[in-house]
């Protein structure tokens, strides 16, 4: 039965048995080895006996030519799907520091992974009514608990950046579709006032009993990154910045080492604990099948205009600042205030450990990072890549103005001097250090409409 496993009552064809009998690899060196062995006085018609014998074994002889060639044409396919899979690796460019080298080998050897990523993966999409998922914030009811933003902030994954965009997104789209007399919002570390109900904390989401959300109005994502560089940011941020660690590779590689790192962010997704034993995939399938929408760090701009195109909405809701820089300070949340951040960085022989035993033990991680790169990719294609590549262009152009002009503006809550200044960040930011400097964007799409005739509307399509 070709293409499948032999039942116990299969019974092969005479052609088959022949082949089973005469023509595997042993029987023909077997053959070969009688052939050398027989006696050069043999008579004539021994002779034309071997003659005969010679001819039966030509298919013998062809049909293990034709599987050496195989395996020839699979050790060079083989090398070639991993040198494919290293190049497409590093998504976003990164230097060798930040690349994984051998994790494509390695996951290329094991059975199946790529077509795991493919069978995971899917286009994201919405399926409720275009602003089904705004529910006012002041509706207590039952049902209301059910619905709204939600958006799971995981740490060192542009987190804070995602917050800013799930605040921004409720409450420019409260006021666009119930018209408050009142244009005043105000906004809290567990929720907002004056804006569609929302969600955009830290917390796992198991915590959040997401599994009884209606789909239908309700709109659950978060951001991912390429676990390696998330678990050394995490390192460096929490442990060396916060801590004061020595930045040893020793330190680096122990507190990388801690259990509660490894799978970090398929922990904090993952809707439910009940899941079939074993394998990554059944985690990784489960966040795929629960998440509306899973952004890409490393690509953030790709990210935002495809989950603009899902929901509908416009450019000037998808506007940030990076609220976190290198060599910048944190949020001033930290019991000694404003920390400066020390920039991450990848010795040898830290980066030999994130490529071998880090690699092992963040399994799950590295299929949902994969899985949700090739879902942004299938959500681009459903888009229309044509369409979509138009409206990134675009929204790239829009960004860059926006960003370049409110930059510098913008307070943040510690100073570039490290002093803590929320008396006047809080002017300029949602919440902490999310969606800092939303005035200066309001302000600058106001002009922008008035300049420009059919403004945001024109940009848009």
């Amino acid at each position: 039965m070709p293409g499948g496993d032999m039942h116990e009552d299969y019974v092969p064809s005479s052609n088959q048995r022949y082949y089973l009998t005469n023509c595997s690899p042993i029987n023909v060196l077997r053959k070969r080895k009688l052939m050398k062995g027989m006696n050069n006085a043999a008579n004539h018609s021994s002779l034309q006996k071997s003659s005969s014998h010679d001819i039966s074994r030509r298919p013998c002889l062809a049909i293990v030519l034709l599987v050496a060639m195989c395996c020839i044409s699979f050790t060079a396919l083989s090398y070639w799907m991993a040198n494919d899979v290293r190049n497409d690796w590093d998504v976003d460019g990164d230097t060798s520091a930040d690349q994984s080298p051998g994790l494509a080998d390695d996951f290329v050897n094991e059975r199946g992974f790529l077509g795991n990523v493919e069978r995971l993966s899917r286009p994201f999409h919405w399926d409720g009514s275009r602003y089904g998922w705004c529910i006012d914030s002041s509706d207590l009811s039952e049902s209301s608990s059910r619905s709204g933003m939600f958006f799971v902030k995981v740490m060192k994954t542009a987190s804070s950046t995602g917050a800013g965009v799930t605040l921004r997104v409720a409450i420019n789209t409260y006021h666009r579709i119930m018209r408050p007399e009142d244009d005043s919002f105000s906004v809290g570390e567990n929720g907002c006032s004056g804006c569609c109900k929302a969600h955009y904390s830290h917390g796992k989401a198991i915590g959040y009993n997401y599994t009884k959300r209606d789909k239908s109005r309700s709109f659950l994502w978060s951001t991912i990154r390429l676990p390696r560089k998330r678990a050394v940011s995490h390192v460096f941020f929490k442990e060396v910045s916060r801590r004061g660690m020595e930045p040893s590779d020793q330190n680096i590689i122990r507190a990388l080492n801690r259990s509660y790192l490894h799978n970090y962010q398929v922990n904090y997704l993952k809707t439910t604990n009940h899941r079939s034993a074993g394998p990554a995939q059944a985690a990784v399938r489960n966040i795929i099948r629960d998440y509306d929408f899973l952004a890409v760090a490393e690509r953030m701009d790709e990210s935002l205009v495809a989950m603009k195109m899902i929901l509908n909405l416009d450019f000037g809701d998808f506007i940030y600042l990076s609220s976190k820089v290198k060599g910048g300070y944190d949020d001033g949340k930290s019991e000694h205030g404003c920390v400066n951040l020390v920039p991450s960085r990848v010795s040898e022989k830290v980066d030999s450990f994130l490529s071998t035993e880090f690699r092992t033990s963040n399994q799950e991680d590295n299929l949902l990072y994969r899985t949700v790169n090739r879902s942004l990719d299938k959500t681009i294609d459903q888009l229309g890549k044509t369409k979509f590549e138009a409206q990134l262009e675009r929204y790239r152009m829009f960004l860059k103005k926006v960003q370049g002009i409110c930059e510098e503006s913008t307070a943040f809550p510690c100073s570039p001097d490290g002093v803590l200044q929320r008396n006047i960040s809080d002017q300029n930011c949602y919440f902490n250090d999310w969606g800092c400097g939303y005035p200066c964007f309001d302000q600058f799409i106001l002009e922008y409409s008035q300049r420009v005739d059919g403004g945001m509307r024109k940009l848009q399509r």
